[in-house]
């Protein structure tokens, strides 16, 4: 059994003229979002893909991300979503890396059309109509031969400590894995219209909001992203009768900040049932100030690329749910251990998950070293209570997340020293009201330094999202003797 299975069963059963996906204020039931998928096979086929080519998505929240990432499972090929923000560099870095047969992007990634090595391998979308009326031309299905669930399905591009991106290996059996754990999770109870806001490039959304609704068959809201419908988002919830939103600790702070003076929140909202948060730390202070003027329940996913969801709070569990990740979901083996020794309740040590939702290593490096005894070191530091619930200390890497965002602070220093403005620097993260964190960059200059030209050049190599937030001018960085920073020796 795959999610694909699941989905097509969806799309025959009594239930297929049920909507499955609302976009751009059309609607699309299960069994024509299947009929689209099959379709969009036909055109895999016309472009000579076979099984197990890598192709790559460009593309934001629309119906045809939702009908290419599915038809690209089903026709047995490995996906690769890629975020849409990314530099002009970082596009091409990241395509050398992958090297997909095909790429499919929107018109904003009409560069690659001049691209010497990936001009005749840009598949450009100019807009929804035009290509639903392209692969609806071809309706005689060709015959798909069967393949392997351990065969990779798709390749999630994570921010690792090493300044580059690592391409995490995600089976068909570890996806459909990852949605039957969550049937017995507190998503169960959120209802079945689902709002969608987030980047299905993440993995936070494609799992918990668009393969959980495609299992479940529940309805999917998608707009591009948050920032077009800020200011309507309470109309929308109204308007649709949306039970669940999937967000991020920075859009749960914004939204405070933009309706705490609104008085008719509550009857736009009474729908409703919670929204989830997770990708990034949740403050106590974000989250009373959401609900108390929300008056609406959180719960608080943690989990990474590489293992689908590890723990997820109950929103019953009021006492837990602002400082606590939840319990480790049902059919996940875990321990947290400090110098290989396991803590007792309420010593911190690192988490190692063993879960049938594990990646299959990373694509193009050896793995082999990554699971030890099958258990997955995570990074990152946790303490437990006598009821098993996980408080979150601190991550072991160097990474920022930003609006829910990895960014790895060494790629940051790295630009930073290549624009041979600065003798040295040291990139960590600050709190920030809006993102959750934001890059602080300390830098030690030389005498040609302008803070404009170094902001210009990090804007060029890094994109505008990475640029740090504040640049700290010191006469030296504190070191050890050993090298590692001091960290109370800086000021933020």
């Amino acid at each position: 059994m795959n999610i694909i299975k699941i989905l097509e069963n969806n799309s025959q059963n009594k239930k297929s003229n049920k909507t499955f996906i609302f976009y751009n204020n059309k609607k699309y039931s299960f069994k024509t979002i299947f009929n689209l998928i099959k379709n969009t096979c036909n055109l895999f086929y016309k472009l000579n893909l076979k099984q197990n080519d890598r192709i790559t998505l460009f593309l934001e929240n629309s119906v045809e991300f939702v009908i290419l990432y599915f038809a690209s499972m089903r026709y047995g090929l490995v996906v690769n979503p890629s975020p849409v923000y990314l530099s002009r560099k970082d596009v091409i870095n990241n395509l050398n890396q992958i090297k997909p047969k095909y790429i499919f992007c929107s018109n904003n990634f009409n560069f690659l059309k001049k691209n010497r090595l990936y001009k005749n391998k840009a598949y450009v979308i100019k807009d929804e109509n035009n290509f639903l009326n392209e692969i609806n031309k071809l309706k005689k299905e060709k015959k798909i031969k069967k393949f392997n669930y351990e065969n990779i399905a798709v390749l999630y591009y994570s921010s690792g400590s090493t300044g580059k991106s690592k391409l995490i290996k995600m089976s068909h059996r570890a996806i459909y894995n990852s949605q039957k754990m969550q049937q017995s999770s507190t998503l169960k109870k959120s209802g079945n219209n689902h709002l969608c806001i987030l980047p299905l490039a993440h993995t936070s959304s494609l799992r918990s909001t668009l393969k959980f609704c495609a299992f479940n068959q529940r309805t999917v809201f998608l707009y591009k992203n948050f920032w077009t419908i800020k200011s309507s988002i309470l109309d929308i919830i109204d308007k649709h009768k949306i039970s669940f939103v999937q967000t991020v600790p920075s859009i749960l702070s914004m939204l405070s900040s933009i309706y705490s003076q609104n008085l008719e929140i509550h009857n736009k909202i009474k729908t409703l049932k919670f929204v989830a948060t997770g990708s990034s730390y949740l403050s106590k202070d974000v989250a009373d100030k959401f609900m108390n003027t929300f008056n609406v329940p959180i719960i608080n996913i943690y989990g990474l690329s590489e293992t689908c969801a590890l723990t997820m709070t109950k929103y019953e569990d009021k006492e837990f749910i602002l400082n606590s990740v939840g319990n480790i979901l049902p059919g996940i083996k875990y321990k947290l251990t400090n110098n290989n020794k396991n803590c007792k309740i309420g010593e911190a040590g690192e988490l190692s998950v063993k879960t049938p939702s594990i990646f299959s290593g990373y694509y193009g490096k050896n793995s082999k070293n990554v699971k030890k005894n099958n258990y997955f070191k995570t990074g990152d530091i946790f303490t437990k209570d006598d009821k098993g619930f996980l408080y979150y200390i601190e991550r072991k890497k160097n990474i920022i997340i930003k609006s829910g965002i990895n960014i790895s602070a060494k790629e940051i220093d790295d630009i930073v020293l290549n624009s041979k403005l600065v003798k040295d620097t040291f990139t960590t993260s600050m709190k920030d009201i809006f993102h959750g964190e934001v890059p602080i960059t300390y830098i030690v200059p030389k005498k040609k330094y302008k803070l404009n030209i170094l902001e210009n050049y990090c804007r060029k190599n890094l994109g505008d999202f990475k640029v740090p937030s504040f640049f700290k001018v010191l006469k030296k960085i504190p070191r050890s003797p050993t090298g590692k920073i001091q960290f109370s020796l800086l000021e933020k």
